[in-house]
């Protein structure tokens, strides 16, 4: 087992980070082992494996662009390695995710069979404008609908709203469950928050709750008012307020609850805040009000340092005593870096009255490559007995593989086409306008979310093309329009029909 696994999830090294800015690092294999009291063994991994030498990813990335991802588990009753999972991605000119269908190993037919599918919809910056889960029915033996959201945006590009509807299998048609609708000012700020459940009985939106903000001048964040609606109308339910230093700093921020009888805003906490010259908080706290005594009562409070290059070192915790009327020491955080700033440990200990001492309590260690990715992963915790770190029976340890490629190919993605649909949401009709960088014969395909081929046609010898497309033989659902060039896929993308 162990020249299998040494095999398939070998470790890439890297002596020192490529200086050409055309090398990238990706993740290609990770994998957990788990503590059995003695010593760690394989439990599972995944094997990423790109078909784009453009596409890449870590840990860190919005997602990993890679064109399957491949699990393994390993089964101890039978003491082999098996198939699980098999995650295929694909992606559309720009290079950006839109499909990911997960098949799960089936060990009695040794085969792969159909799990899931997520549909993502993007503009050409890889903003979502909607997502679609489905799920395969095996007694249909077809793909079936389960939930979409739904994105919509201003001409700033703030996220305007976002919605969640479930597909009813009855009617084969969407159905609203939830929505936020957002709203912003000239500088980008939020400036109210909505959010609304679907009553089915009456086919409408029912407000539930919403947010109102107002930022300062420089754009910091000065009120927000939270409201419910209730009796057919908004009522206040709670108030934040912040206050800031000449430095522009944060100082203090309070939460006030609203006295519906008395018409008034009432304290309820408050919380302040100091900085160093480096603008880090070196201190925080925490007071409840006491509307007995008619004055703030301390609760806890927190301390923080920093290094030289303002990387946290210790957040410490302190608790109000209310009997010594003094803070006692409650819980310490510490954290150790590299030269690159990466966190290499984070240790947290508590405090022990009886010794009057910080007592370790768990420890996490962390590797990583030249190119600042995570390598190794481990939790570790404290023995008293035996005054060192030592791993439980359960404990996980993470390994993650990279190797190092090339950036420098170019991307087929031809930028200087724009394919134009409107409306996007559309009823009677949709507007196609698509501007090629040559002169040439296309064909454009129209599918629904299934994939299936619903009209096509071919056009001789254009360059800027625009088509008006009745839509009274679509149904409401989501749709994919391509256009290709000699079967290469030139423009993509998705319209919807609501009827």
């Amino acid at each position: 087992m162990k020249v299998f696994i040494s095999f398939l999830f070998a470790t890439l090294l890297f002596a020192s980070k490529s200086s050409s800015a055309q090398k990238a690092s990706r993740l290609i294999s990770e994998s957990m082992y788990l503590f059995d009291g003695a010593k760690f063994n394989f439990s599972d991994s995944t094997k990423y494996n790109y078909i784009s030498p453009k596409r890449g990813g870590d840990l860190n990335s919005k997602y990993i662009s890679y064109g399957n991802a491949e699990r393994f588990l390993y089964a101890p009753s039978l003491g082999i390695i098996q198939k699980n999972q098999l995650i295929n991605q694909s992606f559309d000119i720009y290079n950006h995710r839109d499909l990911a269908v997960t098949t799960v190993y089936n060990t009695t037919f040794g085969a792969y069979e159909n799990s899931s599918t997520v549909y993502y919809y993007t503009t050409v910056d890889d903003t979502f404008t909607s997502i679609v889960n489905q799920v395969w029915n095996k007694s249909l033996i077809a793909w079936q609908n389960t939930t979409q959201q739904i994105y919509t945006h201003d001409a700033s590009g703030n996220r305007s709203s976002e919605s969640l509807q479930y597909w009813d299998i009855s009617s084969g048609t969407w159905i609203n469950n939830e929505k936020f609708t957002y709203t912003f000012d000239a500088s980008k700020n939020m400036t109210s928050r909505f959010y609304q459940t679907w009553n089915i009985s009456t086919s409408s939106w029912e407000n539930n709750f919403k947010d109102s903000n107002t930022y300062t001048v420089t754009n910091k964040p000065l009120e927000s008012i939270t409201e419910v609606w209730s009796a057919g109308a908004w009522k206040k339910l709670k108030k934040q307020t912040y206050n800031y230093d000449g430095a522009d700093l944060m100082i203090e921020s309070q939460e006030l609850g609203w006295d519906a009888t008395a018409s008034n805003w009432y304290n309820f906490k408050k919380y302040t805040y100091a900085h160093d010259a480096a603008a880090n908080v070196i201190s925080f706290s925490n007071l409840n009000w006491n509307s007995g005594t008619g004055s703030w009562d301390e609760f806890r409070k927190r301390i923080y340092t920093y290094d030289a290059a303002n990387n946290l070192l210790t957040n410490t915790w302190y608790y109000w005593n209310d009997t010594t009327l003094a803070y006692d020491n409650g819980s310490l955080e510490t954290a150790s870096y590299d030269a690159s700033n990466n966190k290499l440990t984070e240790t947290s200990a508590l405090w022990d009255k009886p010794s009057n001492s910080w007592i370790s309590n768990e420890k996490l260690s962390t590797t990583y490559n030249s190119y600042n990715q995570k390598t190794v992963e481990q939790n570790e915790v404290w023995d008293n007995t035996l005054g060192s770190w030592k791993f439980r029976t359960g404990e996980q340890k993470y390994y993650y593989y990279y190797e190092e490629y090339s950036t420098s190919i170019t991307n087929p993605s031809l930028v200087n086409n724009s394919l134009k649909i409107y409306p996007t949401l559309a009823k009677e009709y949709i507007n196609i306008k698509a501007d090629l960088e040559n002169t040439q014969s296309i064909t454009i395909n129209i599918c629904d979310i299934q994939g299936r081929k619903l009209k096509q046609w071919a056009v001789e010898n254009v360059n800027n093309y625009n088509y008006i497309l009745p839509l009274q033989d679509f149904v409401s659902g989501q749709y994919f329009i391509s256009i290709f060039s000699h079967n290469s896929l030139l423009l993509k993308t998705k319209f919807q029909v609501i009827k």
